[in-house]
């Protein structure tokens, strides 16, 4: 299951915009593709650079660990992004190497 994050605050001082917010469902393992609304409506679609978390109680980042999740989006968006929307992960958009299965299918297992 991919992760949604609801945005509670950006920060538009650093050359690419960072998100903050806590997890409300699946699991957050890294940086990947996201999306995410922008006031005018509109959906963005860019690359989370780097991850910032305050607290973490453990890996993957999980809704019940209540931690902050900071997020350095790699593209500057054309507009406003809408604060207390979702911040959804749609995995890695490069196609895997000799036709490989993307990891992102198997995070739901059990064993994770």
């Amino acid at each position: 299951m991919p992760f949604e994050l609801r945005i509670a605050h950006v920060d538009y001082n650093d050359p690419t915009p960072c998100v903050s917010g806590r997890l409300v469902a699946g699991r957050y393992f890294g940086p990947e593709d996201v999306e995410l609304a922008l006031e005018d409506g509109s959906v963005f679609r860019t690359s989370v650079g780097s991850t910032g978390a305050s607290t973490p109680r453990g890996w993957p980042i999980l809704p019940e660990h209540d931690t902050v999740l900071r997020l350095e989006l790699l593209a500057q968006p054309p507009g406003r992004i809408a604060v207390g929307t979702v911040l959804r992960g749609i995995g890695l958009s490069s196609p895997p190497p000799n036709g490989r299965r993307q990891s992102n299918d198997w995070l739901d297992a059990p064993v994770f």
